[in-house]
């Protein structure tokens, strides 16, 4: 089963990922992802929070509309809370990758579209250099379910 883009909306994690074992056969292979918590773009993006909600009023007044000035509610889990997460409900990790690493973050990659996706382009082999983890966004998590139910 894959779960992409799920575990950061629902109210219970812990009874989605119950179900998620449940509907799979013993010893099946689940991959989840979830936002990097720990991502230095998120980081920039709260501290910002304040001007860029102000930048947003200012473009309004001149006619401009800059998104809808609402983010989507979501959780933000860091990579160990997932794995705890996983190992808790019996899970064996198999593997786990940081991706969409973008080391050129918010605002600059706004600046400079180009520039950032050369530096995606860059840091995409090297996925696996733990220093770049803070500049993923992202985190998958590649596990096998309990053999037995």
């Amino acid at each position: 089963a894959i779960c992409v883009g799920v575990i950061e909306y629902v109210e219970n994690e812990d009874r989605a990922i119950q179900e998620l074992i449940r509907i799979l056969k013993p010893g099946g292979i689940l991959i989840v992802t979830i936002p990097n918590a720990k991502c230095v773009d998120l980081w920039m993006k709260t501290l910002l929070t304040i001007p860029r909600q102000f930048g947003r009023s200012i473009a309004r007044i001149f006619g401009k509309s800059i998104g809808d000035g609402k983010d989507v509610e979501r959780r933000y889990t860091t990579a160990k809370e997932l794995d705890l997460l996983m190992t808790r409900h019996g899970c064996t990790i198999q593997d786990r990758v940081f991706y969409f690493i973008d080391i050129i973050c918010y605002p600059l990659r706004l600046l400079s579209p180009k520039l950032s996706l050369w530096a995606l382009k860059q840091s995409d082999p090297r996925y696996r250099l733990p220093l770049l983890r803070f500049f993923a966004r992202g985190y998958i998590v590649k596990v096998q379910t309990p053999a037995q139910k």
